[in-house]
């Protein structure tokens, strides 16, 4: 793999949001030391869901100016390898410096990072009543804090509860509010079909979304 000079559009944009929030997910921004002495500066990604991947990808082609991104398959896994510096030394900047791009295009965002480090769930209880969640989770409590008032402030997902995970170095933003799940399908919803099915179960009820289909 040769480093080659390209341009890459960082202004704000729906494209570069959704890259933004999956790279504080399942995304990765490293730096590859060939044999030769040369550095490859790279933003990889690995999933087994491939509508993920091809997403992220086109995402990623449609900042490089429509240059087209490989995806390999490895078994289960899809991966995705993009050769960078500009990409990478703009992933690497703290949270604060990326809140203004954020802020352009929030939905797009959000669904990056539950795409990454989100799930949703709906199903009902031996006790005979429902029950629904939608979560994300990450070690980085900051970055949940700040994706609470996103929630809140621009989609008025509300009454939000953040909290450690027992026993790991992880938190987890998380509501089983129906009002809520329905506001997340509405207006960002996830771009992963497995995700989206359990989402629409927690949201209308597994009978409901069967019927629809």
């Amino acid at each position: 793999m040769v480093m080659v000079a390209e341009p890459v559009m960082l202004s704000s944009s729906p494209e570069l949001c959704y890259i933004l929030g999956v790279f504080y997910g399942d995304g990765c921004a490293h730096i590859h030391k060939l044999s030769s002495g040369y550095i490859n500066y790279l933003v990889t990604l690995v999933a087994k869901d491939k509508e993920f991947i091809e997403h992220f990808a086109g995402c990623v082609s449609k900042i490089r100016g429509g240059r087209k991104i490989q995806i390999q398959h490895r078994g289960k896994y899809f991966k995705i390898d993009v050769c960078s510096r500009i990409l990478y030394e703009f992933l690497k900047k703290p949270l604060i410096e990326h809140k203004s791009t954020i802020e352009g295009y929030p939905t797009e965002f959000l669904k990056g990072l539950f795409d990454s480090d989100g799930s949703a769930y709906g199903g009902v209880r031996k006790e005979g009543y429902r029950n629904r969640e939608l979560q994300v989770a990450n070690s980085d409590l900051e970055l949940l804090e700040y994706v609470k008032r996103l929630l809140e402030e621009n989609f008025q997902i509300w009454h939000l509860a953040l909290s450690k995970i027992k026993n790991k170095n992880c938190y987890r933003l998380r509501t089983g509010r129906r009002r809520n799940l329905l506001k997340f399908h509405e207006e960002i919803g996830f771009t992963i079909k497995r995700k989206q099915e359990k989402l629409e179960e927690g949201t209308y009820g597994v009978r409901n979304v069967m019927q629809q289909r």
